[in-house]
């Protein structure tokens, strides 16, 4: 997430305000870092997934300088014998106080 305004975005949070519309698949979201990568950080990260803003599994982004911004990753899981779907979606929301 980027902050390309011309203003701080004060106390950002996150979460998925819709997720999947599969039976079968299911997205989780987790804060990462600047410097991360597949092999090493987002293996080994804790994955939410919070429905609203105020579930106390939202992600605390904190404050966003101008150009400033704040790795998210976002990961799918798929389990088996699903009836597959066309057009699978989410949405990851933010808001800032």
């Amino acid at each position: 997430m980027r902050n390309e305004n011309t203003s701080i975005l004060p106390a950002v949070i996150g979460w998925l305000s819709a997720n999947s519309p599969a039976s079968n698949v299911a997205y989780a979201i987790a804060l990462g870092t600047d410097a991360g990568t597949v092999t090493s950080e987002a293996t080994s990260l804790t994955y939410y997934n919070p429905p609203t803003k105020d579930d106390v599994d939202a992600l605390a982004i904190g404050d966003l300088a101008v150009d400033g911004y704040q790795a998210i990753w976002i990961r799918q899981t798929v389990t088996p014998a699903g009836n597959g779907y066309v057009d699978n979606t989410f949405t990851l929301a933010t808001e800032m106080s």
